[in-house]
């Protein structure tokens, strides 16, 4: 659709038909429609897509996580494409066409909040993980009711679990049950931190990678 600006004797910029209308230097311009182009894709323009194919569905699943983790990165874009964004740029390994995520490299959060100390996961029988931490306060950067999120990520079933607001910061310590089902799957382990008005968040730290029991 074009748009006329300025009434019916002025400018029309915009698409009408296969008509391209544009303002160029000062002079109303008209062109046709560029057409797709027939030449196929570099292998550079390859790669980029396949790994922007790859981070946009590892992320897709835990999009309102990224609403919450990268609220402070949303300028001219939406959460979800800042998350896409830095783990093009940082999480991605190997030559194309066999990229990888580098899991240790991953971010679900960026932010200027202190994450709790000395993260540990511990595994048990029954899909439990025990997660514990140590509690180290500093001013507004680190209160004892800030909100600890657990992630979990199952590369062989392309699954998630997240546990958002899974304790405070003070309980240094949490019990997850996982699946039942992913006994014997290797998975790896994230957590994060926001604050109780969960404005402020954390930078992600990878916890390690687990065998569940």
């Amino acid at each position: 659709m074009s748009i006329l600006t300025g009434g019916p004797y002025y400018h029309m910029v915009g698409r009408t038909g296969n008509n391209v209308g544009r303002v160029l230097r000062g002079k109303n311009v008209f062109s046709m429609r560029p057409s797709p182009s027939q030449k196929p894709p570099t292998s550079l323009q390859l790669a980029v897509r396949l790994k922007l194919a790859m981070m946009s569905d590892f992320y897709s699943w835990v999009t309102d996580l990224l609403d919450l983790g990268f609220q402070d990165y949303t300028a001219g874009m939406s959460a979800f494409n800042a998350a896409v964004s830095y783990g093009l740029r940082n999480a991605v390994t190997g030559v194309s066409p066999n990229f990888t995520i580098d899991y240790t490299k991953v971010m679900f959060s960026r932010g200027k909040l202190y994450n709790v100390t000395n993260p540990v996961a511990e595994t048990a029988v029954g899909a439990v993980v025990d997660f514990t931490w140590t509690s180290v306060l500093y001013e507004e950067y680190a209160s004892a009711d800030d909100k600890v999120s657990i992630v979990f990520y199952n590369p062989a079933l392309g699954n998630f679990v997240v546990k958002m607001n899974a304790a405070l910061r003070y309980a240094q310590a949490y019990e997850m049950h996982l699946p039942l089902d992913w006994s014997g799957a290797e998975v790896n382990a994230w957590i994060l931190t926001a604050n109780a008005e969960g404005k402020m968040v954390s930078n992600t730290s990878f916890v390690s990678e687990l065998t569940i029991l």
